[in-house]
């Protein structure tokens, strides 16, 4: 098994910023439809890597 996965910590650090709005349905649809719009973007199924969640401790 590769032994070179290297982690970093994220250490931005949380907006305290209250007036930051969700994004209402409508403007997730826009967003959807946006990038459906690009020919080269195409769904991708997903891959079950259980060797590597076995690896890393996690539970399938």
């Amino acid at each position: 098994m590769n032994t070179d996965l290297k982690w970093t910590l994220n250490n931005i650090k949380k907006s305290e910023d209250r007036q930051i709005q969700k994004m209402s349905a409508e403007e997730m649809a826009k967003a959807i439809h946006f990038h459906k719009s690009f020919p080269q973007y195409a769904e991708t199924p997903l891959t079950r890597l259980s060797g590597l969640s076995e690896y890393l401790g996690l539970k399938p």
